[in-house]
C-alpha cells in the first residue's frame, strides 16, 4: 500500500529528493505535450503546407493554454486572426485550439470558449477558403455537439471527394 502524501514534506524532505519528486512529473508532462505538438505538426505537414501554417499559428497560444492563461491565449489567437495574411488558416487554428481544450483539457473551464465558438471559427475558415481539412474538423466539432446527422453527412461528402 502506498504511503499517504505528507503535506509538510517541503519543510523536511532532502532538497534533491524533493526536486526529483516534484519537478520530474512536470517535466515529463511538458515533454509529452511538446512531443504531441511535434507529431501533430508532422502529420499535418503531410496534408498541406497551409494546414501546417495553421497549426504553427496556434503554437504560442497552446503554450499559454498549458499554463492556464486562457485570456492571453484567446487574445493571441484573436490577434493572429486579425493580422494573418491567410485568415482561413488563423480561424482554423483558433477552432482547433478551442476544440482541443474542450475535448482534452476541460478541467479548468474558460467560458468564452465553447464548441459553438469552435464551430463558428471553422465555418469562417471554410467560408474563406474551402479545404477538406477544415471540413473534416468541422465534422468533428459537429459530432462533439451531438449533431450526428450533420457530422455524418459531412464525413460522407469528404469521402466522396
Amino acid at each position: 500500500m502506498a504511503k499517504a502524501l505528507d503535506s509538510s514534506r517541503m519543510g523536511v524532505m532532502h532538497e534533491g529528493r524533493l526536486l526529483l519528486t516534484m519537478a520530474v512529473p512536470m517535466m515529463l508532462s511538458m515533454i509529452v505535450q511538446a512531443l504531441y505538438n511535434v507529431v501533430d505538426s508532422i502529420f499535418v505537414a503531410m496534408l498541406s503546407e497551409d494546414a501546417l501554417t495553421a497549426v504553427s499559428l496556434a503554437f504560442p497560444a497552446q503554450n499559454l493554454m498549458i499554463a492556464n492563461r486562457f485570456d492571453e491565449a484567446a487574445r493571441e489567437m484573436e490577434q493572429a486572426v486579425k493580422l494573418s495574411d491567410k485568415k482561413d488558416e488563423a480561424h482554423y487554428a483558433y477552432s482547433r485550439l478551442i476544440f482541443d481544450k474542450l475535448t482534452r483539457n476541460n478541467a479548468q473551464p474558460y467560458e468564452p470558449w465553447t464548441l459553438e465558438k469552435a464551430l463558428s471559427e471553422v465555418e469562417e475558415a471554410n467560408h474563406i477558403n474551402e479545404q477538406p481539412i477544415y471540413r473534416n474538423h468541422q465534422a468533428g466539432v459537429l459530432y462533439a455537439l451531438k449533431r450526428y446527422d450533420e457530422a455524418a453527412n459531412m464525413d460522407q461528402q469528404l469521402t466522396q471527394t
